[in-house]
């Protein structure tokens, strides 16, 4: 009997961590939802004004950009929206990490794109 409950105990721990995290990429992907438009941007930690006019759009498991990581600009993906991360699904593969913050007005996202690091600060337009 003790075998068991020292087999079942760290199985059900192990359970109810990827149910949180299957929670929380769930409420990532609903307070998402809509248009962004980028407000500053940072390439290797230095202000740079070359994306101004960027915006994403989250519908469902779609996002809709210019940000310039796609060879066709405006673009739609699949996208897969993690607790941390929104990955982009199609080629080439972008992960854009999601900084914590509580998605009402403001996200901020950073990537690496060709060795650059990049972060933006996106303001909710809808």
């Amino acid at each position: 009997m003790k075998n068991i409950v020292c087999y079942l105990l760290p199985l059900l721990a192990v359970s109810m961590f990827y149910m949180a995290c299957g929670e929380a990429a769930e409420a990532n992907k609903k307070d998402l939802q809509g248009r962004w438009e980028l407000y500053a941007a940072q390439r290797n930690n230095q202000p740079t004004p070359t994306f101004e006019g960027v915006f994403f759009r989250f519908e469902q498991d779609k996002m809709e950009s210019n940000f310039p990581s796609q060879p066709s600009i405006p673009y739609t993906v699949s996208v897969e929206i993690g607790e941390n991360t929104i990955k982009n699904l199609d080629q080439p593969e972008v992960i854009f990490d999601i900084l914590p913050d509580d998605y009402r007005d403001t996200l901020q996202l950073s990537t690496t794109l060709m060795d650059n690091l990049f972060a933006l600060q996106l303001r909710r337009v809808e």
